[in-house]
């Protein structure tokens, strides 16, 4: 569940503080991260976000490990921002539109060396 949150932390940050750590082998690269992550408060990670990123990860972290998640209450945290934020639902996603975009272009570049060789 955390790492779901740092997930959408990187979709809207496009880094993590941790991103990037050099260390000789794994474990110390390992170490170094989890020393960064306890290190780094959640406030500063979610800082300039909504603040339903930040009680999500506050939430995670305080669930025990045999501790089944609220995943009804979860889900209401971020359907309330996607309205709070007017977001219609619209069932057309990003990376669709992207992959629309995609062929578009790439049929375009198919299509100019046919009208080419047809003269």
């Amino acid at each position: 569940m955390e790492s779901l949150g740092y997930c959408f932390l990187y979709f809207l940050r496009g880094d993590l503080p941790w991103m990037g750590v050099q260390a000789p082998d794994n474990k110390k690269k390992y170490d170094k991260i989890r020393e960064i992550k306890i290190a780094t408060p959640i406030e500063v990670l979610c800082q300039n976000f909504p603040s339903e990123f930040e009680v999500y990860l506050k939430y995670c972290r305080s669930l025990k490990f045999e501790e089944r998640p609220d995943y009804v209450w979860l889900k209401r945290l971020f359907k309330d921002l996607f309205s709070k934020l007017d977001f219609q639902w619209n069932l057309a996603f990003d990376w669709a539109e992207l992959s629309v975009s995609l062929e578009n272009e790439a049929s375009k570049k198919q299509i100019i060396p046919q009208v080419l060789l047809s003269f």
